[in-house]
This record gives structure tokens, C-alpha cells and sequence, in this order.
């Protein structure tokens, strides 16, 4: 998100402005972190890993300083795969 802002305030790492209470507030930069789970057959993956998968990554991007992209991937439930490949 760097080009948003301008050199003095990439130098500084942040801004100063006034907040809604009319203070004087210094903001740092922004910056952007995603979680990605990264699923290749959706059907072998209950709500609840899914679930589980989104927040571990979620949470292992927001705690990098700048940007940050984490991919979860873990295989699938061993019950899934063995139900799926009985029907395949």
C-alpha cells in the first residue's frame, strides 16, 4: 500500500492527523495480510476444518508487521478421502 502515501509519510511510517475528538493522532502506515486457504477438491474438507484452515491462516497473517500472504493446506480428513474414494 505504499504508493498511497506519500515519501514523508513512508519515512516517517505514518501520519499525523486530527481525529473525530479534534486531537492531534499519529496513524501508522497501513498495511494488508490475507489468509488464503488453498483447497484443490472442496468435497474432501468438512465446514469445520474449512473453518479451522481460514483461521489459523487469518491469524498467522495478521501477526507479520507489514503485508503479509499465508496459504493454509492440509490434506483432507482421512474419513473424507476414504468415503470419497469408496463412491468413485
Amino acid at each position: 500500500l505504499a504508493p498511497f502515501y506519500s515519501a514523508a509519510h513512508r519515512e516517517a511510517g505514518g501520519y499525523w492527523t486530527e481525529n473525530r475528538q479534534h486531537m492531534r493522532v499519529f496513524y501508522p502506515l497501513m498495511g494488508l495480510s490475507l489468509g488464503v486457504v488453498d483447497v484443490q477438491r472442496p468435497q474432501l474438507y468438512n465446514a469445520e476444518l474449512l473453518a479451522e484452515m481460514a483461521s489459523t491462516a487469518k491469524n498467522r497473517a495478521k501477526r507479520s508487521v507489514s503485508n503479509a500472504l499465508c496459504i493454509e493446506r492440509r490434506a483432507p480428513l482421512a474419513s473424507a478421502r476414504q468415503a470419497h474414494t469408496q463412491v468413485s
